[in-house]
């Protein structure tokens, strides 16, 4: 199938890079104490941020642009018009960001090099993001992955050389400059137009376009990191270097997962432009959740079995492995609300999925403000967490029933059981700690997943070979 050799081409220098980020982020454990490496983690933090400068742009062009391809409509002005956009607003961001480091920041020049280092990356990374979307929705994913694959071996090679031969500020001058590799790779391989200076007369458009994605990146954004920062002021820097450990496992699981699932949104978007019947849509969709789903919980399982070997790997960081069963559920219920949301939005509700992202980061800012007197450790700030992400999760479900022409189906149903299946199991798990709940829980999702399995396969076919067009 087309569509596992594009997954493997979009993926395979994620999975290659995932060996190397931990690696350099061992390293990075070893080389700093747990106060430095807080205030590295807090910089990092900006780097999500940066999202924000976007305005939703990018996100709409990942849904605009397989509708252009499905309709043999060009793109290009499209792409340039969106970085010129991105590139403007990140010059302000940056600004006002650095003065108030500098006003309101930690006195440590190492915290304030790490930021301004950070800050960089975003601005090269942009440019390398609209090229990796021009030869993406144009589906030249060979050409993608050759460049991804030297850019991942020699960041790898930069970062480990810099850390170990010159030290931590060699490695910040590294992560500054490090998206010039890909930049200069795809000026080699195909010189993509980006500035377009069209971008100042359709401002309004593309503020228009993008702003009901702003306010799901602005929300999502600030839910991401609200623990973060709880842990930051409630438990001191030290403790979030811990916390940061956790984080960073969840970051690690799901960037493959991630890859996976916005290859099969793109061809989902293809889908419900060429086909008409909602309904099947809505239903092939979700035989895809299923499969993605369970597939990344049987990971999340494994991988919490395993838990106990990071005492060996980092005994000074031994503290996180209580978390590591909360930190793994709700990676879980993240992965849930990903694919609950890209549904909504195949089917037009953009305006409703922001919203909701509102009301979901006032009630965890809610639940966190009322709970700060009891909570005793961070796993509680966690609890919240996931309580927050099941009920997100489970709005959308309603939501998406609620549609006209959608109707209740087997793989709507069994998306619901394996995410109340894994909620149930995980969080029992964590108040026994006995191992036999993780096996009865990889039992019960798969029983569940092998329900109606013909009619899932069915429609994982019919959307691999894009049966649609």
């Amino acid at each position: 199938m087309i569509i596992f050799k594009n997954i493997s081409s979009w993926s395979l220098p994620d999975l290659l890079d995932i060996p190397f980020k931990i690696i350099i982020y061992f390293t990075l454990i070893g080389t700093l104490d747990k106060f430095q490496f807080g205030l590295l983690n807090i910089a990092m933090m900006i780097f999500s941020y940066q999202a924000i400068s976007q305005i939703g742009i990018v996100d709409w062009l990942m849904y605009e642009l397989p509708k252009k391809y499905a309709l043999n409509v060009q793109s290009d002005s499209l792409i340039a018009e969106s970085y010129s956009f991105v590139f403007f607003n990140q010059l302000i961001l940056a600004i006002i960001t650095m003065l108030m480091v500098f006003i309101f920041g930690n006195s440590s020049l190492f915290f304030k090099l790490a930021c301004g280092a950070y800050l960089l990356h975003t601005i090269f990374y942009n440019n390398y993001l609209h090229r990796k979307l021009y030869l993406r929705f144009n589906h030249n994913f060979s050409k993608l992955l050759n460049i991804q694959l030297y850019h991942v071996s020699l960041k790898f090679i930069l970062e480990l050389s810099a850390l170990y031969f010159f030290g931590i500020y060699a490695f910040l001058g590294v992560q500054a400059l490090i998206f010039l590799i890909p930049i200069l790779l795809f000026k080699a391989n195909k010189n993509i137009k980006l500035y377009d200076p069209n971008w100042i007369s359709n401002y309004k458009f593309l503020i228009f376009k993008g702003l009901p994605f702003f306010i799901v990146i602005l929300m999502s954004t600030i839910l991401a990191n609200l623990d973060k920062w709880f842990i930051v002021g409630f438990f001191g820097i030290e403790n979030f270097a811990i916390y940061s450990v956790g984080a960073f496992i969840i970051t690690g699981i799901m960037i493959l997962p991630g890859k996976i699932l916005s290859i099969f949104i793109q061809y989902m978007k293809e889908m419900f432009t060429l086909s008409s019947d909602l309904n099947l849509n809505i239903n092939r969709s979700f035989s895809i959740n299923n499969v993605l789903i369970y597939f990344f919980a049987c990971l999340s399982l494994l991988l919490n079995y395993l838990s106990g070997y990071l005492s060996v790997l980092i005994p000074e960081y031994q503290e996180v492995i209580p978390l590591l069963n909360l930190f793994l559920l709700a990676s879980i219920l993240k992965y849930g609300v990903s694919l609950t949301s890209n549904i909504l939005y195949l089917i037009g509700k953009r305006a409703l999925v922001a919203k909701i992202q509102i009301l979901i980061t006032l009630c965890y800012l809610i639940f966190l403000s009322i709970a700060i007197n009891n909570f005793t450790d961070m796993s509680s700030v966690l609890l919240t967490m996931c309580c927050v992400l099941f009920v997100q999760i489970f709005i959308n479900l309603v939501l998406v029933l609620m549609h006209q022409g959608a109707l209740i189906t087997h793989e709507i149903f069994k998306f619901f059981c394996i995410t109340l299946s894994v909620l149930i199991f995980l969080y029992s798990y964590q108040l026994a700690q006995d191992k036999f709940l993780l096996f009865a829980c990889f039992v019960s999702l798969t029983m569940i997943s092998l329900l109606n399995i013909k009619q899932t396969w069915s429609n994982f076919a019919y959307l691999a070979y894009r049966r649609f067009s």
